[in-house]
């Protein structure tokens, strides 16, 4: 049972009894329990805005708790009485709830407040309020906590304030300046506003509060506050070698801060972004932190450093620096392309990329692609100081590469490279037949010319790309004669491959046509074309196909059917028998041809009964 009150008020228990025939017990026997008074955490939630007991200001107020764990929503009962619900009712997707309409009569006004979880409804907390005794409210609101000019209290304030007569909503500004809402801005629908507050070395933090009446917000009032205490520079950490905005001197750095008052512990993100900790991040528990492998290309290096105190992790101070440049005593151990010359003009597919030897590298990471950072022509570990890198898209293609250095099992800032690709494509290309053409024979020699450095090259034909039914296997010259190719306008795909001593590459896909006249067997006897069948036994005979392999004879009572027979026939000619005689009905007989593996399209030939 869930729901129990942890109040230590009590608990009563009442046990029916059900009877056959007789129903439940009149006078059911009741237990009382004392209820428990230390539960834990309590799974419900609880008003706390505004805090319970305390008198409205006017005629609405909002009603907010904090979220609980497992809660799937909850429900708010606004009224007269205890349990009662007369000024508001109804489920709250949030955690708050603005409430319209209550009396001005210095009244009780009672708010129950439910729990729901998945399991259903918790038992509710109910709290007591005092309803206003006079609702002549101003129509401006008016900041109440925390105390105008006052030190705000932390870097996370709650913002709260009078309501205003028939106000819709108010805004809230918060900022390091009069008018600004760098710290926090935006429309508030209750009376409170939880705002972040930035230590960015403000003096003053400004606050401005709109009231919205009628849909027309007023003149707004503005208030200053000092910063919190945790906001002071004595506090947080700040950097002070190497000095902010400096060249630094080398690839490893150790990066010294002063010591914050209140500070517990220390982050430092060193990055070529600002707030990246690309090249370090991590816990601190000093005030010094040395960094290696910073880039010496002369770029901006990012530091960002946050103080952790009891109030959590505060608002970090940002710096930034100079890379070196590659002088002094920056040693930069990360490899660097040597051949192809960065920016120069590939003339081939297949490139061979080479680069020197990093100071104590492990290992190499080569990208090739066609944008920056991309390896979608190849990308993986080199273990060497060379690749060769095949299948370059050519047409005057823009390629990138990225070159990594692994130093002390860490992958150093890559260096990035750019080309451009315009030369010749060193594979095989087949000549004739001419790609796209119409081939006028199931023989056909084709040939192709000779592939840079090729060692050999591999052939598919067949009737869908990539396949080798036809004709499929390794050429050692730049011709190869196939047979069987299906004739009858029948769509042709050939795949050429071409090897070098890197391996095969990329292969090239051609497509014809065949239509050299019907390779399919074809019935010779009996004489088609509609004539009567000799008898209930009759022998057809069909000529041979062209590179046929074999036949199906279908012969039937249906176009298309072999309910009198069917079945493979390896000769060219079969005896049937049961053909059913009588006058007005048709026997059927299909001729199919394989080539090549293939099961042409079938030819049907009508014929009377015999009688």
């Amino acid at each position: 049972m869930t729901g129990i009150p942890c109040d230590g008020s009590p608990i009563y228990v009442t046990l029916w009894t059900s009877r056959p025939g007789q129903g439940f017990t009149t006078s059911p026997p009741v237990v009382r329990y004392d209820g428990p008074t230390n539960c834990g955490a309590d799974p419900r939630a609880a008003i706390a805005s505004p805090a319970p007991g305390l008198s409205f200001v006017g005629n609405s107020a909002t009603f907010s708790w904090d979220a609980v764990a497992g809660a799937v929503n909850y429900t708010l009962e606004v009224g007269s009485t205890l349990g009662g619900n007369n000024f508001a009712a109804g489920l709250v997707n949030g955690t708050s709830k603005t409430v319209t309409g209550l009396p001005c009569n210095g009244s009780t006004v009672y708010a129950r407040l439910w729990t729901q979880t998945s399991g259903g409804n918790l038992s509710p907390i109910d709290h007591y309020y005092k309803a206003s005794n006079s609702c002549n409210l101003p129509t401006q609101a008016v900041i109440v906590s925390p105390a105008p000019g006052s030190v705000l209290p932390s870097q996370s304030v709650n913002f709260t304030w009078s309501n205003a007569l028939n106000a819709q909503d108010y805004w809230l500004d918060v900022g390091s300046a009069l008018g600004q809402g760098n710290f926090s801005a935006g429309v508030v629908a209750g009376n409170s506003k939880v705002s972040p507050i930035g230590c960015n070395g403000t003096p003053t933090v400004f606050v401005r509060l709109w009231t919205r009446v009628g849909g027309v917000w007023q003149a707004p009032l503005d208030y200053q506050f000092l910063p919190p205490a945790s906001c002071t520079g004595s506090d947080l950490g700040q950097l002070t070698t190497p000095a902010p905005g400096t060249t630094l001197a080398g690839s490893t750095i150790t990066f010294a801060w002063s010591a914050g008052a209140a500070a517990l512990d220390y982050w430092l993100d060193i990055g070529t972004a600002q707030g990246q900790g690309n090249i370090f991040a991590g816990v601190v528990a000093g005030t010094s932190k040395q960094v290696s492998n910073i880039p010496c290309n002369g770029q901006t290096i990012h530091a960002r450093l946050w103080t952790s105190t009891s109030l959590g992790y505060q608002t970090p101070r940002d710096y930034t620096y100079t890379a070196n440049n590659g002088s002094g005593a920056c040693s930069d151990g990360r490899a660097q392309m040597t051949t192809p010359v960065p920016g120069s003009v590939l003339t081939s597919t297949i490139q061979t990329f080479n680069w020197s030897a990093g100071t104590s590298a492990q290992d190499y990471w080569l990208d090739i692609g066609t944008a920056l950072g991309q390896g979608n022509i190849s990308a993986g570990v080199v273990a060497g100081t060379s690749k060769q890198v095949m299948n370059i898209p050519c047409g005057n293609v823009p390629i990138f590469a990225r070159l990594w250095t692994r130093v002390g099992g860490v992958w150093q800032v890559p260096f990035d490279y750019s080309y451009t690709c315009n030369g010749s494509d060193p594979r095989g290309q087949i000549t004739t037949p001419t790609p796209g053409s119409t081939l006028t024979s199931s023989t056909q020699t084709f040939n192709w010319s000779a592939g840079q450095n090729a060692t050999e090259y591999w052939l598919d034909v067949g009737t869908a790309a990539g396949l080798g039914n036809v004709s499929a296997g390794v050429v050692a010259g730049t011709s190869k004669q196939v047979t069987n190719i299906p004739c009858l306008n029948t769509p042709i795909f050939v795949r050429l491959w071409t090897k070098t001593a890197a391996g095969y590459q990329s292969p090239i896909d051609y497509t014809y046509t065949c239509n050299g006249g019907d390779p399919r067997a074809q019935l010779t006897a009996p004489s088609a074309g509609g004539t009567q069948l000799p008898g209930t036994t009759t022998t057809f005979t069909w000529t041979g196909g062209a590179g046929a392999q074999d036949y199906w004879l279908d012969v039937g009572t249906a176009q298309g059917t072999g309910d009198i027979t069917n079945g493979v026939v390896a000769g060219t000619s079969k005896q049937v028998t049961g053909i059913p005689n009588g006058a007005g009905s048709t026997i059927w007989v299909r001729l199919w041809t394989r080539i090549a593996g293939v099961w042409q399209t079938p030819i049907d030939y009508p014929f009377v009964r015999p009688n």
